[in-house]
């Protein structure tokens, strides 16, 4: 089945300060925005609010660059394409491609009739 791809305003840049995650619910999915810059201009990160290993909650995570480290057991993931970088998570984490348009952030959210994504 192809999957299809909506974009979903999650608010204007303002909402989101700098280096602070902020957990969001769009279309049923719990996931984190993150302003990875000073000012608006990005990069704009959006993943999955929990940990993949135990269920961490992400928006207490620690992000250094583009590295998120989870604040439970130190699973350390790139935010660009949610590869774990090491352990103890085995596998990666949910990622989602985010844009700006004006002052509007928009999270893409690829589904393919699976009620979780």
């Amino acid at each position: 089945m192809s999957k299809a791809t909506r974009a979903i305003c999650v608010g204007t840049a303002d909402r989101f300060p700098s280096r602070r995650p902020r957990r969001v619910r769009v279309a049923n999915t719990s996931l984190v925005v993150l302003n990875g810059e000073s000012g608006v201009s990005g990069p704009w990160y959006a993943y999955a609010s929990v940990c993949p290993h135990r269920g961490a909650p992400l928006d207490d995570a620690l992000v250094i660059g583009s590295i998120l480290v989870c604040p439970w057991h130190g699973s350390e993931f790139d935010l660009r394409a949610g590869n774990y970088i090491q352990g103890p998570s085995t596998c990666p984490l949910r990622v989602f491609k985010v844009s700006k348009r004006r002052k509007r952030i928009f999270v893409n959210l690829e589904h393919d009739g699976d009620p979780d994504g």
